[in-house]
């Protein structure tokens, strides 16, 4: 087993995809792999091996980076085809996995890199994670990216009823005001699909909260991403046996431009199995819902 504003998005291979900002730049026609970084050099700092971006810079000198990663299944198996978007807020460039399951994306600016795998069109749950990048050196993702199939089918959700959705197995329910709800640009279905994760298959982030508490952290991942809401979302986990009344929790959630993790409130145990959000919380944008235990 392994912040906000609304913004235009756009429609790749089918599915909705939320890259950040109004630009998207394909990658190389040729495939992912032209983005691959083919030369190798010292690395001056740690001693080791890096491989090099080619290009390493535009015409202008400005440097380019450029990122990998491998993908696959929760059988530890390689997924070929899978369109990965390295994203800042003003671009998007967009490789696909080959059949060893690794991307590479070059000519990339400077800069932390929202990554997004649209993976709905497989069969598999849309997701988003970090990546921070070097000038002019491929920087690897830190550890395979687990991808997660959907299993159900997605539950009616439509934003003028609001109200309440059992996802994941029933094991998470999401409530919203009649009109607060908004899916991406281009949605026709309004319904949400979710599956529970297992937070030892969650991929980077900026920090990782839950580390060393793994047994008692609660993942799901909601499509189709990204879905908003104007005004905070109603959330109750359940499954939570075990786990003594009035234990606290911390709720993350990934941005959706920056794939970097926000602290949106705290949930509470109920000692009859839920996990239930606080008041005052402000659950707003669902896509990596991350709930870990606090202390």
């Amino acid at each position: 087993m392994r912040r906000l504003m609304w913004m235009m998005v756009t429609v790749t291979a089918g599915l909705t995809a939320a890259c950040g900002g109004d630009t998207q730049t394909p990658a190389d026609d040729t495939g992912a792999d032209t983005s691959t970084t083919d030369a190798t050099t010292s690395d001056d700092v740690g001693g080791g091996e890096t491989t090099a971006c080619t290009p390493a810079a535009n015409d202008d000198g400005e440097p380019y980076a450029c990122v990998g990663g491998t993908i696959v299944d929760e059988d530890g198996t390689p997924i070929a085809g899978l369109k990965v978007s390295a994203c800042t807020l003003a671009t998007c460039i967009i490789g696909e996995t080959g059949e060893d399951g690794r991307y590479r994306i070059g000519k990339l600016p400077v800069g932390p890199h929202k990554m997004e795998i649209l993976g709905q069109i497989q069969g598999y749950a849309t997701m988003i994670y970090y990546q921070p990048v070097t000038a002019g050196v491929l920087v690897e993702a830190e550890r395979e990216i687990v991808m997660v199939r959907l299993t159900e089918t997605p539950s009616p959700w439509t934003p003028a009823d609001g109200g309440a959705v059992s996802l994941a197995g029933e094991m998470l329910d999401l409530e919203v005001a009649p009109g607060a709800l908004r899916y991406p640009l281009g949605t026709v279905d309004k319904a949400a699909v979710a599956v529970e994760m297992d937070p030892l298959d969650l991929p980077p982030f900026d920090i990782a909260p839950w580390e060393g508490k793994e047994a008692g952290t609660r993942v799901f991942i909601v499509n189709p991403f990204p879905m908003q809401s104007s005004s905070a979302v109603a959330m109750t986990v359940h499954g939570a046996t075990g786990v003594a009344p009035d234990t606290g929790y911390d709720v993350y959630t990934a941005n959706h431009l920056e794939g970097v993790l926000e602290h949106v409130g705290t949930a509470t145990a109920d000692g009859l199995g839920d996990i239930v959000l606080d008041g005052d919380a402000e659950l707003l944008t669902l896509t990596t819902i991350i709930v870990v235990p606090q202390g």
